[in-house]
């Protein structure tokens, strides 16, 4: 029973660390993405036609 036990806690610590990590590289990609859409970059044109809609950007 207590040789379970250890084991349960063991593997507990492990998917404990392995979400933590996980939690630690969604926020640096949600920080990047969020950089990335805020950082100013060239200017955009929009123009309107009859065929519809173009954006046009420099990145």
């Amino acid at each position: 029973m207590c040789q379970e036990s250890a084991s349960a806690y063991d593997d507990a610590r492990a998917y404990r660390g392995v979400g933590i990590a996980g939690l630690i590289t969604g926020g640096a990609a949600l920080a990047a993405t969020l950089g990335y859409i805020v950082y100013p970059r060239g200017p955009a044109e929009i123009s309107v036609t009859a065929r519809g809609l173009t954006l046009t950007s420099a990145f």
